[in-house]
């Protein structure tokens, strides 16, 4: 909560992030996947001539998207694709990797360690790579544009519903489904009547 709360940006990438908006605030806030989110900034970064640095993904995941994107985005300068290895938390990291990312003074660094250790990763090492100017956490991206990991179509992405096709196909994220759908709205029901009560000292 810290660390998202001290980013530059914040998108909300899921349906219940927009209806929580509308129920608690009253806004309408627009849902942007991260894998979007990433295809936009990937078209601008060619049109920009700012070079990439792909860190996250197993196995040969961030090198086969390297792959992909350079013929998806003709021009596109990757300076680097490395999985990372397994790092159960940021202090974890190999220094040699530290090392890699600062050496290749990449302009966009794509991180996908999936939900919290990405963050904690980059609010711990964002600092020291001077050449970054956007450090972002991805999540899943990398696994949907290499194809191991099928996107629902676009129809049920639209409705909301793309967390129950993930979840047919991926049935060990039960427990971040049970977070999302019970969890979650039970959180922000309970803070929504809290908000609405009348103020006793203003009665």
């Amino acid at each position: 909560k810290n660390i998202l709360n001290k980013s530059d940006l914040s998108i909300p990438d899921g349906k219940g992030l927009t209806i929580a908006s509308r129920f608690l605030f009253k806004q309408k806030l627009h849902r942007t996947p991260g894998v979007n989110l990433m295809l936009m900034i990937l078209s601008e970064a060619v049109q920009n001539n700012k070079s990439i640095f792909l860190l996250g993904g197993r196995g040969d995941t961030a090198k086969n998207l390297k792959n992909i994107l350079e013929k998806k985005f003709p021009g596109l300068n990757i300076v680097g694709a490395e999985s990372g290895g397994d790092i159960p938390n940021p202090e974890s990291v190999d220094p040699a990797l530290i090392k890699k990312i600062k050496d290749s003074q990449a302009n966009i660094l794509f991180v996908a360690f999936g939900h919290g250790l990405q963050e904690k990763f980059l609010h711990h090492y964002l600092p020291e790579f001077s050449s970054v100017q956007i450090g972002i956490g991805v999540g899943g991206a990398f696994d949907f544009l290499t194809g191991n990991v099928a996107r629902a179509p676009k129809v049920i992405q639209k409705l909301g519903f793309e967390w129950l096709f993930r979840f047919i196909r991926q049935p060990w994220r039960w427990r971040r489904i049970i977070n999302a759908l019970i969890i979650f709205p039970f959180l922000i029901i309970t803070k929504g009547s809290i908000n609405s009560k009348p103020n006793e000292n203003n009665a």
